[in-house]
């Protein structure tokens, strides 16, 4: 049987930074769509699931680290490839051999240590893509991994936004970081665009993928605005159906899966901030559901049933 839609009250939000403005023309669709709110939150039959990553994953930043480069000697490296990069690239490069190798993108960004660095990388995105090339099957998850480090996430959504122009592919991974590095300290319609990509990505929808759920209800509970407060309320009740059927979750803090996907230590921190705001919200009672099953997980103090009273998370 089909699952019924979902539909939140985020007409409000219309106005959103480039909610309505995204180009969709991924190579799949043949036609630009409009970006709807509603979609965040379908219920379709099948998802598209993410594409295996390649042999060629981006550790660039770490190596460069073991290496032990100097900052002047990382600045110099990186303006070295740039320029042996530009003149070769577009549809009629200045430099046509050596040509540029896929590899050279993770290097640019890797060396990239400024947002100022990183916005030059991005300006040449479009001419690689104009040359009909694709970048790495990783490099959208390194672009918002550094986006990230270096306190530019607006510089990803852009990138992720526009794909007609930029041709960089969002996957999950790359999605719950966007969101998570937008969801605490940028307004909530930059938070929303972010979700708003995970249907022109063919990612899950917000409301069946925990860690990205949890962010943004928290986000709409702090932006405490009527409308995100409906949002956060219309979720709240997905957010305990997912949590309800996942298991208690156990993190390892040195576990080396953290370090290419920190989501679950993402969603334990919302989920704590949450707790604490529906505790607070309920007149300092927690939310039965919320506190077990953080409590099963180690991160908070069980409910007392013999006293009927829960304490501050």
């Amino acid at each position: 049987m089909q699952a019924a839609s979902f539909r939140l009250p985020w007409r409000q939000f219309a106005g959103a930074r480039g909610v309505r403005t995204f180009h969709a023309s991924i190579p799949t669709q043949k036609k630009k769509a409009k970006v709807e709110i509603d979609d965040l939150f379908a219920d379709p039959e099948s998802q598209v699931a993410p594409s295996a990553g390649s042999n060629a994953t981006p550790q660039t930043h770490g190596r460069l680290k073991k290496r032990g480069l100097t900052s002047a000697a990382r600045v110099e490296r990186f303006n070295q490839l740039v320029g042996f990069v530009s003149p070769r690239l577009g549809q009629k490069p200045e430099v046509k051999t050596p040509r540029v190798r896929k590899s050279a993108w993770t290097h640019l960004v890797g060396l990239a240590s400024t947002q100022e660095q990183l916005e030059k990388v991005v300006e040449l995105l479009p001419k690689w893509k104009d040359m009909d090339c694709e970048f790495g099957d990783k490099f959208g998850d390194l672009l918002a991994r550094r986006c990230d480090e270096l306190s530019c996430p607006l510089l990803a959504l852009k990138v992720f936004g526009d794909y007609s122009r930029y041709g960089v592919k969002m996957k999950l991974v790359a999605g719950r970081r966007l969101i998570h590095s937008l969801h605490m300290k940028y307004p909530i319609e930059d938070t929303i665009a972010a979700a708003s990509l995970y249907s022109v990505y063919s990612l899950p929808p917000i409301a069946q993928d925990l860690p990205s759920c949890s962010m943004l209800v928290h986000a709409c509970y702090k932006h405490n605005s009527k409308h995100s407060l409906q949002v956060a309320e219309a979720l709240v009740p997905r957010l305990r159906t997912l949590l309800e059927s996942r298991p208690p979750l156990k993190v390892k803090k040195e576990s080396p899966r953290l370090a290419q996907d920190p989501s679950p230590k993402w969603l334990l921190s919302s989920l704590k901030q949450l707790d604490q705001v529906l505790y607070e919200r309920n007149g300092r009672k927690a939310e039965e559901w919320l506190r077990t099953w953080r409590s099963q997980s180690g991160y908070a103090k069980p409910i007392d049933t013999t006293t009927a009273t829960t304490s501050s998370p």
